[in-house]
């Protein structure tokens, strides 16, 4: 006979250090004997017990009751030692005890423990078993000790006597508690919700409070599921068509936020209370900056590289409801200023649709003198299309758009060649406005929903976004600005727009703000980046007086800035050397390009003599344009806050490692020190000795 074993339970914990499972495994008892045999498999089953106590340690009162149900196999020996191997015979089955469910969203379940075989000892199909308690703390019971025995061939080979003991405290009692609330935490009763354990799938409705309660559930976590979205979709519509009295809940540890935008995702929940707030579903963009001139509705060349990231944010999120919201400067009557938000926005909202018509109204003699576009118009629109032709004022700009249109242009829906020359007639200015709304990444789909409104100056803001009291100035950039509100589309825009515009005091624009998800707010703030041009001597490339063209002595050097990726700045330094570009939202490297090439003749920089630009070579076509070019970095600081002083250096045109990049620094300025470094960025401060 082979020698004795005996079953082992091993507990595991769950998060609260109550008794989840347990694993069984086998280990050797001692001296005796044992019906299994070496490498002989003979019948065998397992079976449970349970003894329920009311205090830890008690000797009366205990009831001892067999768990239904066993796990039936074949029991073999194997190896030196005799270690037991049990192989499964399909899955076993534990019965539960009935499920007390109530009209209350409550539903008491029989306290369970989940049963795992170690794979060492054991071989099954399938995974975890469940081990139901016959009477638990509902029974009055608080403590529970579990235990197993083994049969083979009919009689007992490991006494549950002999084999490990589990202690199971029913203590706390184990509950998933949910309550669904919209978003002031008012309940949504009657309403199904599924609660996913895994495989096992519980349905209960909400209760007059909005929750519902499981006591015992089968896991630990769960996954909420909303079974009926569209019924609760219309129950939550009326409630949000109006002013909310109250803040919104915010999400924190205890409260999930849920938005019903499709698809939705599950939400995970685990034991103790947990609030769900469905609430409406709105984002927010906002572009800040003087993308209008005062008094007028034309979109400025500054604003659009912006609209890019907001076409695509509204693909993105599925092709939301879009609700375009102007705003003026502070100057000005009421009504008026409420008119010319609207235009803004309407002006706006032509652009992304491509609707030459909506802007070729704006030329027309109906429109106030003061407000009517012209000539102005017609030239920031083809300045704007022409990025390698430097205009200056003495430059003829319409024949040079008529042949970059003839040429260079995108074909756009109604483009037609213009004649080669001519002012900008009715003709050439649709042609013109059609090219300026084609540019690259600035169009709505064609089944986009847009609704236009204009708050005036009725609402300024304060830095963060929120709702401010004082009174800002006349041309703050961040009170005048476009606002873009993206709402879910099966909910529409909600609190509907008391009218074309807000008069002050209106509730629904704070509605829509306090409403808008900030963590998923975008800024469209387009910045200013200036760039100190600078020759292979440390030396200033400005304004040069002693120049045969007079526009030489007023201006710096030419330059070309390529931005991945796909924009293109040219121009001329200023008399100082300073190059000016505005609206520019740039992370990643960009390619300047720099200075005459007639240049070239002056000696190359050593290798070794890093702190200066250094001449092209001729790898590119622009490269036959241009002296200098360097990538450089427009954005020089780290997360938009403190100077990267390693991009700073690169810049400037110190190479290497640190330690060279230190020496060089020394050497040219007679200190390395940080601030030094981002002074001479800034400044463009020359080298002692280059001149000016």
């Amino acid at each position: 006979m082979a020698a004795a074993y005996r079953l082992k339970l091993d507990p595991s914990p769950s998060e609260n250090g109550a008794v989840a499972g347990v694993e069984l495994s086998f280990q050797p008892f001692g001296a005796g004997t044992a019906q299994a045999e070496r490498d002989s498999p003979k019948p065998a089953s397992i079976s449970f017990f349970v003894t329920l106590s009311k205090r830890a340690i008690e000797e009366r009162g205990l009831e001892k009751v067999a768990i239904e149900g066993s796990i039936e196999g074949t029991i073999t020996l194997k190896g030196a030692a005799g270690t037991p191997f049990f192989v499964v015979d399909g899955v076993p089955k534990f019965p539960a005890p009935p499920i007390k469910s109530s009209a209350s969203g409550k539903q008491v379940r029989p306290r369970s423990v989940e049963l795992k075989l170690r794979p060492s000892h054991f071989r099954m199909a399938g995974g975890p078993l469940r081990l139901f308690l016959p009477k638990d703390l509902a029974d009055g019971f608080h403590y529970a000790e579990l235990n197993a025995e083994v049969t083979v061939g009919g009689a007992v080979d490991a006494n549950r006597d002999h084999n490990d003991a589990l202690d199971i405290s029913l203590l706390p009692r184990q509950r998933l508690c949910l309550s669904l609330v919209d978003q002031l935490g008012v309940a949504l009763a009657n309403q199904p919700l599924e609660l996913v354990f895994g495989e096992e799938i519980v349905r209960l409705s909400t209760n007059a409070q909005g929750q519902v309660e499981i006591e015992n559930p089968p896991a630990a976590s769960a996954q909420v599921r909303f079974p009926e979205l569209a019924a609760l979709r219309d129950t939550l519509k009326s409630s949000w068509k109006k002013i909310a009295i109250g803040g919104r809940l915010r999400a924190r540890e205890d409260i999930r936020v849920v938005h019903l935008s499709e698809p939705v995702e599950p939400i995970e929940v685990g034991l103790g209370k947990t609030t769900l707030s469905v609430q409406p579903s709105v984002l927010l963009a906002r572009l800040r900056g003087t993308f209008f001139d005062p008094n007028r509705c034309f979109l400025l060349p500054a604003g659009v590289s912006s609209l890019k990231d907001l076409v695509g944010l509204h693909e993105q999120t599925d092709k939301r409801e879009l609700l375009i919201v102007g705003h003026t400067e502070k100057a000005g009557d009421e009504a008026r200023n409420r008119q010319l938000s609207l235009a803004r926005a309407e002006a706006v909202k032509a652009y992304l649709s491509d609707d030459v018509a909506a802007w070729l109204a704006w030329y027309e003699s109906s429109k106030p003198a003061s407000a009517r576009w012209g000539q102005r118009e017609d030239k920031m629109m083809a300045e704007a299309l022409i990025p390698n032709h430097v205009l200056t004022e003495s430059d003829d700009w319409e024949y040079s758009y008529r042949e970059w249109h003839n040429t260079d242009a995108p074909h756009p829906p109604g483009w037609a060649e213009l004649p080669p020359d001519g002012a900008i007639d009715s003709q050439a200015r649709k042609q013109l406005i059609g090219d300026y709304m084609a540019l690259d990444g600035t169009t709505l789909a064609d089944d986009a929903s847009v609704t236009t409104h204009g708050c005036g100056a009725n609402f300024p803001l304060s830095e963060w976004g929120d709702r401010d009291d004082g009174t800002p100035e006349p041309d703050d950039p961040l009170d005048m600005r476009i606002e873009f509100f993206l709402f879910d589309k099966n909910e529409g825009i909600l609190p509907a727009p008391p009218d074309s515009t807000s008069k002050v005091g209106s509730p629904e624009y704070p509605e829509w703000l306090r409403r808008a998800d900030r963590e998923l707010s975008h800024i469209l703030s387009p910045g200013v980046v200036q760039i100190w041009l600078l020759d292979h001597l440390g030396r200033r490339m400005g304004a040069d007086p002693k120049a045969t063209d007079e526009k030489d002595r007023k201006r710096g050097a030419p330059y070309c800035l390529i931005i991945p990726p796909d924009q293109t700045r040219t121009g001329y330094a200023d008399s100082e050397g300073m190059v000016v570009e505005r609206d520019l939202i740039v992370k990643a490297q960009c390619v300047l390009y720099w200075g005459t090439p007639e240049a070239r003749d002056e000696p190359d920089r050593n290798e070794d003599d890093d702190g200066s630009a250094s001449p092209t070579a001729a790898v590119d076509p622009l490269s036959e344009r241009y002296q200098y070019r360097e990538e450089i970095f427009l954005d020089t600081t780290q997360d938009g806050e403190k100077p990267d002083l390693g991009k700073i250096l690169h810049n400037l045109g110190y190479t290497g490692s640190a330690e060279e990049q230190q020496k060089a620094l020394q050497r040219d300025y007679g200190s390395s020190d940080g601030a030094l470094v981002v002074e001479i960025h800034e400044s463009g401060k020359p080298r002692p000795g280059a001149g000016g």
